[in-house]
């Protein structure tokens, strides 16, 4: 995120008339080498989960949050850009001055300053987790976020990324540069706080164990591998913050919809336009969204499967398959 204000000119005057609050020393790792408790000698090495990046510059200069969920948004299959989750649903607050004390917002729950902004600061895990449900309640999609932090890093490994789930993290920035306290301002319940530079928050996406390498969707840089040890150690610095997203396709278990092909427990014309895109190979779907696509069930993926659908969700006569229940096995 633009190294998150590392020294900050607006607070340069709070730093120097302020006593800055004691630094918390980050955890130690006692080994970098990938271990789990629950690994099997069957685990695979590697696993690489195909996520789309979406580059936060020039809008959202320090809007890595945001820019990170919607890159997962977008994954798991919910249609929605970085500028409204980021001007519609973020939680945020300006700096402001009164009776001579500095007064922003507590960046655990509200974003401190504006993400569109060079001079802002940034958010931490319940403040996207209440973004992420923000946007799916008032859209009416029944998937929910869940704050983890405290989970331990090898376990979104194995818990999540083996299980096809990329993961909100928070590490640094400026390839992972260690972080350190800085600015100091009050919020407006009265408790002081203190910010860690480099700040940032990016999508994880998988492993490499032969080569030691962690793979993320990465706001600032785009799909890139870090050092496993290091994102480890920074994962650890910024508080083993993540966040994940049960999608209505876990609510549901194995079972879907017919011509419901993102998932959202409804068919719109937005499953239709999908359709349209998948017929001229524009989406690459899996194995049972192209059976959910093909309507007709004549084997192919068509315009007239798209214009089923859509008839479909205008109550218009439709195809009888549409609206029915799939269960994979």
């Amino acid at each position: 995120m633009s190294i998150k204000k590392s020294i900050s000119a607006m607070f340069a005057v709070v730093m120097f008339m302020s006593a800055a609050l004691p630094a918390v020393p980050a955890s130690a790792l006692n080994e970098n080498s990938y271990e789990s408790a629950s690994a099997t000698a069957e685990r695979a090495n590697k696993k690489l989960l195909n996520v789309s990046n979406i580059m936060q510059y020039p809008e959202l200069p320090t809007g890595c949050e945001s820019v990170a969920l919607t890159i997962l948004l977008n994954h798991l299959g919910y249609r929605i850009d970085k500028l409204t989750i980021a001007r519609n649903y973020l939680p945020k607050l300006d700096f402001y001055w009164y009776n001579g004390v500095l007064y922003g917002a507590d960046f655990r729950t509200t974003f401190a300053g504006n993400p569109e902004s060079e001079n802002a600061y940034g958010c931490y895990a319940q403040c996207i987790t209440t973004t992420a449900n923000n946007y799916l309640n008032d859209n009416g999609f029944s998937g929910k976020a869940y704050n983890i932090t405290g989970t331990d890093f090898d376990s979104i490994l194995y818990d999540y990324i083996d299980k096809d789930i990329p993961v909100l993290i928070w590490i640094t920035s400026s390839n992972l540069h260690e972080t350190m306290l800085t600015s100091v301002w009050t919020t407006p319940n009265g408790e002081r706080v203190q910010w860690k530079a480099y700040e940032h928050c990016v999508v994880l996406t998988g492993y490499d164990l032969d080569n030691q390498l962690i793979y993320v969707s990465d706001p600032l840089v785009g799909n890139i591998s870090y050092d496993y040890g290091k994102i480890k150690q920074r994962y650890i610095d910024m508080g083993q913050q993540a966040v994940y997203i049960q999608t209505e396709r876990e609510l549901r278990g194995d079972s879907f919809i017919y011509g419901d092909i993102d998932d959202d427990g409804r068919i719109t014309s937005s499953d239709s336009l999908l359709i349209l895109r998948q017929s001229v190979n524009l989406e690459n779907f899996d194995d049972v969204h192209k059976t959910l696509s093909d309507v007709d069930s004549d084997g192919n993926i068509t315009s007239a499967d798209a214009l089923e659908v859509l008839r479909y969700s205008v109550r218009l006569p439709s195809n009888d398959t549409i609206g029915k229940e799939y269960k994979y096995i």
